[in-house]
């Protein structure tokens, strides 16, 4: 029974006598959980209470018609109480003290986007700050969709694990019945016939970034500024040589993803987007969450900050290159809902989600491998980043051209902590995130002026004596990172590692800043005016870089 074809109001049995006044049998609140009733009587054990209520949203908000119960109800009675069922009461409190921290952030160009913490099943946070699109003014909002990025391999591997759990259809190759049902310890030949060394790399190494093939985002000619194809980008790629022996160490690869969309795609004979829209997507109600397509409107613009001001990236990644590596985008609210489900299955072995609780195990169950940088052993299950201490968490970040967002759940405080962003980061902005909503302490950022000293000839002098280059050697041995100060126009600029200039302004005799993100830029000078060094720090004012004169 669709929505259209719901039974009369009347007939919902939530009326307990035929004396209840007339307001209250007929309040927004019971209209909409006699429609509730109806649905679950007419769904059964499929009856999903947040689908529905998040389905009813969507189509308030899209201005589509809704189901004849509902449509006596005003718009905007409808739409407070569908936002308080499905998210819960605003923690006011909380609110305030994240304002208090986004404020200066927001002042100095260092966020545009969305956030949403979540406790105990309620969301008790959703704010938006900055702007959609920059040039066009348009303000970002809890339903702005957003390019997740990186955020999209969990999504990949729950498809995986869903085909895992009982495939539904297969091309024909696939017909013998022994040979039909997916299983992560399949090696990869068995989905993509005739792949390089396939016979020896399965999928569960995929997921978990240790089969050790050739990471093509690495690569010297990936290009995912040119529109491809997912079979184009692997036939391109996959002839490369081996970075590691299968198994033998964890390191972070978007092909493997690549090819798990491949795989998705060949089990369950349908195109990946489909797939995650009839298994994973549509069954939770995330209706604005989709493969991106940059002819959408509803998509924020991706920013990045040249020198002193906002402006749209001039680079955008096709998702016809990364594919289910990075190719969704999503909102705060449907990414709660994502964030529900989880919970659901993780707490309740009864519960009948998209996974069983096994499987979601084994997606947390981080890798034992060792990192080929540290050695340490892997934290990375399947899609997801595990860590034990301090508290057992998973969480994943995500990045692509304009777009930043991580996810942090707390699994046994049942506290998730997600934000996605349309601007470039210029600071790890989790950690504060976590101390905001554990009510500890925070520091705000910095906010510099700048000096109002006229230049003067000497004060020019001073300026010049600090051009020149200023190296920082990294603690991992790496390649020294060269800082240039430059001067033009009397005004200094700084390039890192050749990078285009940008202008950092005077807000001492010896300290300058950045205009946008605040990050300050501390020159050292012997009594005799000798230059000696340099030391940049952030807006919280930790000690970035310590670079010496050469």
């Amino acid at each position: 029974m669709s929505f259209g074809e719901v039974a009369p109001l009347a007939s919902g049995g939530v009326f307990r006598s035929d004396r209840t006044p007339l307001s209250s049998r007929y309040s927004p609140e019971v209209r909409l959980d006699s429609f509730l009733e109806s649905r679950k009587s007419a769904e059964r054990e499929t009856f999903s209470e947040s689908r529905t209520l998040a389905t009813l949203l969507h189509l308030l908000r899209n201005d589509k018609p809704l189901p004849e119960p509902l449509r006596e109800i005003s718009k905007p009675a409808l739409s407070s109480i569908l936002q308080l069922r499905l998210f819960g009461p605003t923690d006011s409190v909380l609110e305030a003290r994240l304002d208090r921290y986004m404020k200066p952030m927001v002042e100095i160009g260092g966020f545009h986007g969305t956030i949403f913490f979540a406790k105990k099943g309620v969301a008790c946070v959703r704010k938006a700050y900055g702007k959609a699109d920059v040039t066009r003014g348009v303000d970002n909002t809890t339903t702005t969709r957003f390019q997740i990025a990186s955020l999209t391999k969990a999504f990949t591997a729950t498809a995986i694990m869903v085909l895992q759990e009982g495939t539904s259809s297969f091309p024909a190759e696939h017909a013998d019945p022994t040979q039909q049902r997916l299983s992560v310890e399949d090696t990869i030949d068995k989905w993509l016939p005739g792949y390089p060394r396939g016979d020896e790399i399965t999928i569960a190494q995929l997921m978990r970034h240790t089969s050790g093939v050739h990471n093509a985002t690495g690569s010297s000619d990936w290009d995912d500024t040119v529109e491809s194809s997912l079979d184009a980008v692997i036939d391109q790629f996959k002839d490369r040589p081996m970075e590691f022996e299968p198994g033998e160490q964890h390191k972070y690869n978007n092909f493997g993803y690549i090819l798990l969309t491949k795989i998705i795609e060949v089990a369950s004979g349908q195109k990946y987007g489909g797939f995650l829209q009839e298994s994973v997507l549509g069954p939770l109600g995330m209706h604005n969450t989709d493969v991106v397509s940059y002819e959408e409107t509803d998509l924020a613009v991706g920013h990045v900050v040249p020198d002193e001001e906002v402006e749209p990236s001039p680079t955008r990644a096709h998702m016809s290159c990364v594919q289910g590596g990075g190719c969704l985008g999503s909102t705060i609210e449907d990414m709660f809902l994502w964030d529900r489900e989880l919970q659901r299955i993780y707490a309740d072995p009864t519960y009948s989600g998209i996974l069983s609780q096994e499987s979601l195990a084994a997606m947390f169950e981080a890798g034992k491998e060792p990192d080929f940088r540290s050695g340490d052993p892997s934290s990375y299950g399947f899609g997801w980043h595990h860590f034990d201490e301090p508290k057992k968490m998973i969480a994943h970040t995500g990045r692509i051209p304009g777009f930043e967002s991580e996810f942090s759940r707390f699994i046994d405080d049942d506290t998730t902590i997600l934000f996605l962003m349309n601007s470039e980061p210029y600071e790890n902005v989790m950690p504060n995130l976590v101390d905001i909503v554990y009510d500890r302490p925070t520091s705000l950022p910095r906010i510099p002026f700048e000096s109002r000293e006229p230049m003067t000839d000497a004060l020019r002098a001073k300026h010049e004596s600090y051009v020149g280059i200023y190296e920082f050697q990294r603690p991992d041995d790496g390649p020294a990172v060269k800082h240039e100060i430059t001067m033009t126009d009397d005004k200094l600029y700084i390039s890192i590692n050749d990078s285009p200039p940008v202008r950092i302004r005077p807000e001492s005799e010896t300290r300058f800043f950045r205009k946008m993100y605040g990050w300050s830029f501390s020159f050292a000078v012997e009594p005799d005016g000798t230059v000696k060094g340099l030391t940049i720090k952030s807006p919280w004012q930790d000690t970035l870089v310590e670079a010496r004169r050469v």
